[in-house]
C-alpha cells in the first residue's frame, strides 16, 4: 500500500492491526474466508470500538481482500 498508493504510516499501522486480528479470528487460509465470516468479524470489531473502528476495519478488510484477489 505504501509503494503503490503512498499510504501514510499511521494508516498502514491501523490497517495492519485490523488485518492481523482478522487472521487470528477467521484463520490464515484465504480459501476459508466467506462473506458471513467477514461480516461477523466487522460487527464484532464495531462492538468493541464503535462506528469509527468499524469503518477502519471495513477499509482494511476490503483492501486486504482486493490484494488477495489481485
Amino acid at each position: 500500500m505504501k509503494a503503490q498508493r503512498n499510504t501514510a504510516e499511521a494508516t498502514l499501522d491501523n490497517c495492519g492491526r485490523a488485518i492481523r486480528e482478522l487472521l487470528r479470528t477467521v484463520g490464515e487460509d484465504p480459501s476459508g474466508f466467506d462473506a458471513r465470516g467477514l461480516r461477523q468479524f466487522v460487527l464484532e470489531q464495531s462492538r468493541h470500538g464503535g462506528w469509527a473502528k468499524a469503518q477502519t476495519t471495513v477499509t482494511a478488510v476490503r483492501a486486504f481482500i482486493r490484494f488477495l484477489i489481485a
